[in-house]
């Protein structure tokens, strides 16, 4: 896909780019692999947390809650891609 974009205008276009994509790899947990959490760990990277049974950064202390609830289910990360006119 990298080198079919040659001699296209603009890659990101490219009809190639259309289907359902599975995440094989990440270098962190793959339920944080997406650019909402590292937007969200930008946005919150100078803030701190005060309770000493968390981690420090506010954002990682917030994830170590959520990632204690039980009933959370955790599956693929997959996204659908459509670049047509229509997906638009």
């Amino acid at each position: 896909l990298e080198l079919s974009g040659e001699g296209v205008s603009d890659p990101s276009r490219n009809m190639a780019m259309n289907g359902l994509w599975k995440l094989i790899y990440a270098s962190e947990d793959v339920t944080r692999a997406s650019p909402f959490f590292w937007a969200f760990r930008k946005a919150t990277s100078n803030l701190s947390q005060p309770i000493p049974a968390f981690p420090n950064k506010l954002s990682e202390a917030i994830f170590a809650i959520t990632d204690g609830i039980s009933l959370a289910k955790k599956g693929q990360a997959i996204q659908m891609i459509d670049i047509s006119p229509e997906g638009v």
